[in-house]
C-alpha cells in the first residue's frame, strides 16, 4: 500500500476540521489525502506521511482557522523538516 501515492496532501489546523473531512469522504472526491497538523487520524498518520514522503511534486494545502495560531500553519508547514 505504500508504494501509491496522492498527488495533494490538505493539512488541517486541529482534527476536528480532518475527521470532518474524512467522514464526509472529501479524501475519495478530491483524491488527497487529508492529515491534521497534531498528528490526526493517529491510525494511519505515520503510513500517509511514509506514502507521501516520495513525491516530490505533492501540493500541500494548509486548512485553517483565520488565528495567528492557524495562518502560522503555512510557515510551518513550509519549514518544518518533518
Amino acid at each position: 500500500m505504500t508504494a501509491y501515492t496522492f498527488n495533494r496532501l490538505v493539512v488541517c489546523d486541529n482534527s476536528s476540521v480532518a475527521q470532518l473531512l474524512i467522514a464526509n469522504n472529501f479524501h475519495f472526491e478530491s483524491n488527497c489525502a487529508i492529515l491534521s497538523i497534531t498528528g490526526c487520524p493517529q491510525r494511519i498518520f505515520s503510513t500517509t506521511m511514509q506514502m507521501l514522503r516520495p513525491n516530490p511534486d505533492l501540493k500541500v494545502y494548509a486548512l485553517h482557522d483565520y488565528s495567528p495560531k492557524g495562518i502560522s500553519l503555512a510557515h510551518r508547514l513550509r519549514t518544518s523538516e518533518n
